[in-house]
């Protein structure tokens, strides 16, 4: 089956994404939705739309909208259930972890962009808010990042990983299913979604133009370390 092109995607958005529908997810009456795909270097295991909605009051809201991926990746990856699991972690964990640090101060940078909807059947999809029109911008992948955004993204981790450990204390079946894909003997890292799949659909999908960047997780060692220590809690 051909991939989804962003033509493709973009008609499929718009034929769900009416004026009814995105009022209730803005908040707001809704009289008018424009979207368009974001190109194929903006994401790799998912079809990814920009959309603008104007209310009936005149004010614009820009969102990202993140459906399921191309026909052609997941004739090789359980896409579906990481794409799921993606959306607990937006809807469930990460407002706690924001939660933890507004309370120690006021004005706390984000720590992710704000999930406004969620949809399991029949479709999957991610509604997000669309953090460009505050400034926000993507690093070129082929550049990487200069000292100064560096530093920022570490301060962020750090951030980021602070709030995670205190979640992970107080609610640890929160992280049950992406502790389990993580600790996973076959776990790539693909288009921010953690899936556990055969090495042989690795190289297959490699060998198509599939798999173009995937980052995998740690190291037999450190898994049986991960285990261990979650297990201690």
């Amino acid at each position: 089956m051909p991939p989804q092109t962003p033509a493709a995607a973009t008609e499929k958005a718009l034929s769900w994404l009416s004026p009814d529908f995105m009022s209730a997810v803005v908040g707001a009456p809704v009289r008018q939705v424009d979207a368009n795909a974001l190109g194929s270097g903006d994401n790799f295991a998912s079809a990814m739309v920009r959309v603008r909605v104007t209310t009936d009051g005149g004010e614009d809201k820009r969102l990202i909208v993140k459906q399921l991926p191309t026909a052609r990746v997941e004739d090789f990856f359980p896409i579906e259930k990481a794409f799921n699991q993606e959306g607990h972690v937006y809807a469930d964990i990460l407002p706690r972890m924001q939660g933890l640090l507004d309370a120690i101060g006021k004005g706390s940078p984000p720590l992710a962009p704000r999930m406004l909807h969620r949809a399991v059947d029949p479709d999957p999809l991610l509604i997000f808010e669309d953090v460009s029109v505050e400034g926000f911008r993507m690093a070129p992948r082929d550049q990487g990042l200069d000292e100064d955004h560096l530093r920022l993204v570490l301060r962020s981790l750090a951030r980021w990983h602070a709030a995670g450990a205190v979640v992970l204390d107080e609610r640890p079946e929160l992280f049950e299913d992406t502790l389990r894909m993580v600790c996973a003997e076959h776990a790539l890292l693909i288009d921010g979604m953690m899936v556990s799949i055969p090495l042989p659909n690795v190289r297959a999908a490699r060998a198509r133009g599939v798999l173009t960047n995937v980052v995998h997780p740690p190291k037999k060692q450190f898994r049986k370390k991960i285990r261990k220590n979650i297990k201690a809690k």
